[in-house]
């Protein structure tokens, strides 16, 4: 049986978008941390490619990898010239995953003819991105069309396309029985991980204090096998208590020690 890869560690830039990139960078850098999923509504305006190269180098100096990119486009709109725009700026940065928003509600406001252009409009924009070697994933959230598990389920189904998976998150901080059986269903299409220990936006606490239920998760995905189609398998830590730098470091020495024991547990080398 082939070893399942390690999952690496990773934050969002979007959980510090009151600093400038390069300063993210040196944060992520000094926490050791191994990617960072740069957003494109403040770090990395799409179409600002020179922003791009800058950004792309700055991580690459500092040894942090940028494997995919945190897009704002929810796949409501018809054209495809703004979904263009990511794509172009995210190969600039050199990142081989777009993430992106399945609508701008959640599933049971959505009309049968408004999920069906949604669906028409992921397909078109996998297409694109796979002509580039690039995949999509879905952002795995509320007031899209990925609110609940079976709408994210019927639309993987819907669009069909080896280029689209989906990110997963807790919703909330519901039992950990109740996202081993989303993972579980969300297998064959599952990427990256969003990391987070809060009640809501507003409620947010150490990660450490939710390190059984995320030891738990990180278990059970190594359990899972990992799609195959799929480049790599990230842990993004995202918006931190207080949107404070010292609780990210303490927030990603927690990360860091609960991946670290799993793959130490089953076997997995890590550098």
């Amino acid at each position: 049986m082939s070893i399942h890869p390690a999952i690496q560690t990773g934050l969002c830039s979007v959980t510090f978008r009151q600093f400038a990139s390069t300063a993210i960078v040196s944060m992520a850098q000094d926490a050791g941390i191994d990617a960072i999923e740069w957003g494109t509504d403040v770090h990395l305006p799409p179409g600002d490619l020179k922003n791009a190269r800058a950004v792309r180098l700055a991580c690459s100096d500092s040894g942090i990898a940028t494997p995919t990119v945190g897009s704002y486009i929810h796949c409501a709109e018809t054209s495809s010239s703004d979904f263009l725009s990511v794509l172009e700026t995210s190969q600039e940065l050199g990142a081989t995953s777009i993430r992106i928003w399945a609508g701008t509600q959640g599933s049971a406001e959505t009309q049968t003819s408004q999920r069906k252009e949604i669906t028409a409009t992921i397909n078109n924009y996998c297409d694109l991105a796979a002509e580039q070697g690039v995949e999509l994933s879905l952002e795995y959230h509320q007031n899209t069309l990925t609110d609940t598990l079976d709408s994210t389920l019927q639309l993987l189904r819907d669009v069909d396309h080896v280029s689209l998976s989906t990110y997963w998150q807790p919703r909330k901080s519901g039992p950990v029985g109740d996202a081993l059986i989303e993972l579980d269903a969300l297998k064959a299409h599952l990427h990256h991980v969003h990391v987070f220990h809060w009640e809501s936006y507003a409620e947010r606490y150490d990660l450490a204090e939710g390190s059984q239920y995320w030891a738990a998760v990180f278990a059970h995905l190594f359990a899972l096998p990992k799609p195959t189609n799929l480049n790599g398998r990230f842990a993004f830590l995202e918006f931190v208590k207080n949107d404070d730098p010292t609780q990210f470091r303490r927030d990603a020495a927690t990360l860091k020690e609960i991946l670290a024991s799993i793959h130490a547990d089953i076997g997995v080398e890590i550098n």
